[in-house]
């Protein structure tokens, strides 16, 4: 990944972070909207970290507000160097502790995604499901504040639901299905929601794809 220096908007400090390469649009493949053949190393682009003060963002040259009194914190501080996780999880994890601070609950529930994300290639599912149900979290917020993240409320529903069950909250996924509002779903989206609540039957928590669910519901 290309390499940029900054200056930290924060403490001032100045370092080479990595910088998101342009190399067009990503296509969704997972059904928790990762994209297909996403790698680490491109991810590690998405979130940059301060080497002195700690500060994690998609760019430290802003400021983000509360930030100061986030990083200061004790459960941030323990966050930046948790030995359970894996180091770029932990910037993500960081990322999404200002972002909630901030009242910015969408961008901190795909910050708990992509962590879940890191953590997945590292093979740690535990701190993976723990990401995910914190991201399914901060969602709910997001749409409680009037903060959604997708144009449909049942494409949310359905992104909820693939978080819930990879994070193995069977019944919580089930019922998420079967209480929220879909009546926007397209044919698309309900044949994916099928799909999920399937799964979530056979209490599989495995990694699917979009298109395993469109063409599972063809058969």
């Amino acid at each position: 990944m290309p390499k940029e220096k900054v200056k930290c908007g924060l403490c001032g400090t100045k370092s080479h972070v990595s910088v998101v390469d342009d190399t067009g649009p990503f296509v969704l493949q997972d059904l928790d909207t990762r994209p297909a053949g996403l790698m680490p190393a491109a991810m590690s682009a998405w979130v940059q970290r301060c080497p002195k003060c700690g500060y994690c963002a998609s760019d430290i040259r802003t400021r983000q507000e509360g930030a100061e009194a986030v990083i200061e914190g004790i459960e941030y501080k323990k966050q930046l160097d948790d030995h359970l996780y894996p180091y770029l999880a932990n910037s993500f994890i960081c990322k999404a502790l200002i972002n909630c601070r901030a009242r910015e609950y969408g961008g901190a529930a795909f910050a708990y995604i992509h962590a879940a994300w890191v953590c997945d290639d590292s093979n740690n599912d535990d701190r993976a499901a723990v990401c995910r149900q914190k991201a399914a979290e901060m969602l709910e917020i997001a749409e409680k504040y009037g903060q959604p993240v997708t144009e449909y409320r049942a494409e949310m529903t359905a992104v909820l639901a693939d978080l819930l069950r990879r994070a193995g909250r069977f019944e919580q996924a089930g019922q998420m299905i079967e209480t929220r509002e879909k009546n926007d779903a397209g044919e698309e989206i309900e044949r994916i929601l099928r799909f999920e609540a399937e799964l979530i039957r056979k209490k599989d928590s495995s990694c699917r794809t979009i298109e395993e669910a469109l063409n599972n519901m063809n058969n």
